[in-house]
């Protein structure tokens, strides 16, 4: 469906196709066409502020351009006899946005690729005293031979040179969304483009620095996650209160998406065509843990079954989550069914795994009895006792569940790879 808008004090029409994205009573962006071109077309809505957005943008646009920095090239700005207010800039039909190429990056290594041309931009960009206030891989397309910046709006251009520090928490800010990469990482890249040296204490202040960035994203996105947001439906009523994530089914399915949870009696069932597992709390405080704990997991980039819903009723709560097959880990040191070469595979994934989440200072109370595993991923089954950033109790629960899995028939496997992996550390 295409919709056309006519430009005022101009003859000229404009077509827009596909909505890109919409900001509900504040702006949408569309592809579409004009002068026989494919352009991009921002549409700001609103009697008060919208002329104000579209100037903000339109400055942004003319100050990147007068710093030499490589933005989509204008071609319009001005009212539309809709009496909205709308940019057209053009389409970049050769360039990809980095977080589509981010998801379709099969690789660590082929992410920091990505990585090494963005943080190279973000280092002219603070050669050139701008400041990304938005600052996300999303707002950047990359084509084989340039990187263009979007989202102007959001750029603070300054007339003074930006500080070391200040470069260095712009740069914290976005190490601080990718925790499967190291910051160090990040420092190392944009320190060559600056040639600047790094020592000791620079490094341990931007890895703190990353660190406490992450923490308050995380919290300000389970925040999110509590109310009605981009992702999730959002349903009060007396004595219910249910986040439903769009994808598990429509805003008028809810409650009977709830009474069905309610009355099943299989922990696992089918809706949607969306094979789902159900638990039951009925401490609510714990069905909220589990809920927050799924969801930071995810943040931090480990593989764990989608949380899909949180509801709390009168009586109980419950966490809907995608089903994940899975076996508990010592099955795997007992199990003389088990192939070898199936066994050495999920132990070496298991040593990793344990290996990230003392790094991360993450524990959970009940390693051995909750550590699970499949063909694909190792991860914890009942997340409501998993205690974030404490690496104090660490070694104490970590020695426990050593002792708990060292009876086991095939332990040989675990100590013979932890060995193996100890003695890789030492040599890289």
């Amino acid at each position: 469906m295409s919709d056309t808008i006519t430009l005022q004090n101009s003859k000229e029409s404009l077509v827009c196709g596909e909505c890109l994205r919409n900001v509900p009573g504040k702006r949408s962006i569309y592809k579409g066409k004009y002068q026989e071109q494919e352009v991009i077309i921002k549409v700001f809505f609103g009697k008060i502020n919208a002329k104000r957005r579209m100037h903000r943008e339109l400055a942004g646009i003319k100050e990147l351009d007068k710093r030499k920095i490589t933005t989509p090239l204008l071609l319009f700005s001005g009212k539309t006899l809709q009496g909205n207010w709308c940019i057209i800039t053009k389409y970049i039909s050769f360039a990809e946005n980095a977080s589509d190429l981010w998801t379709q990056s099969p690789t660590i290594e082929s992410k920091k690729q990505i990585l090494q041309k963005i943080i190279a931009v973000l280092a002219e960009h603070h050669r050139q005293k701008i400041q990304q206030m938005d600052l996300h891989i999303g707002n950047f397309l990359i084509s084989e031979n340039d990187v263009f910046t979007l989202d102007p709006a959001q750029i603070k251009f300054q007339y003074f040179t930006v500080s070391r520090a200040a470069c260095l928490k712009n740069l914290a800010i976005l190490a601080a969304q990718y925790s499967e990469i190291s910051p160090y990482y990040f420092l190392k890249v944009y320190a060559r483009c600056r040639q600047w040296s790094i020592d000791c204490t620079l490094k341990k202040n931007f890895c703190r620095e990353t660190t406490r960035i992450s923490r308050k994203r995380i919290k300000k996105i389970l925040r999110k996650y509590l109310r009605k947001n981009t992702r999730h439906y959002e349903v009060v009523e007396k004595n219910l209160h249910a986040i439903v994530d769009k994808t598990l089914c429509e805003y008028d399915e809810i409650i009977d998406f709830i009474n069905k949870i309610s009355q099943v009696d299989k922990e696992i069932f089918y809706y949607n065509k969306q094979q789902v597992s159900v638990t039951r709390f009925s401490n609510k405080s714990q069905a909220l843990k589990n809920w927050c704990n799924s969801h930071h997991l995810q943040l931090l980039n480990f593989e764990h079954p989608t949380p899909l819903a949180y509801v709390k009723t009168h009586n109980y709560s419950y966490v809907v989550s995608e089903h994940i097959s899975y076996e508990k880990f010592y099955n795997y040191l007992e199990n003389s069914k088990v192939e070898d070469k199936i066994r050495t595979t999920v132990v070496r994934k298991a040593i990793k795994f344990l290996d990230i989440i003392s790094q991360k200072k993450i524990i959970h109370q009940d390693i051995y009895n909750n550590l699970v595993a499949n063909d694909e991923a190792v991860f914890f089954s009942n997340v409501e006792n998993i205690i974030f950033y404490n690496e104090d109790m660490f070694t104490q629960i970590y020695q426990s569940f050593y002792k708990q899995i060292c009876r086991s028939k095939y332990f040989y496997f675990f100590e013979r790879e932890q060995h193996a992996e100890n003695n890789k550390g030492i040599h890289s």
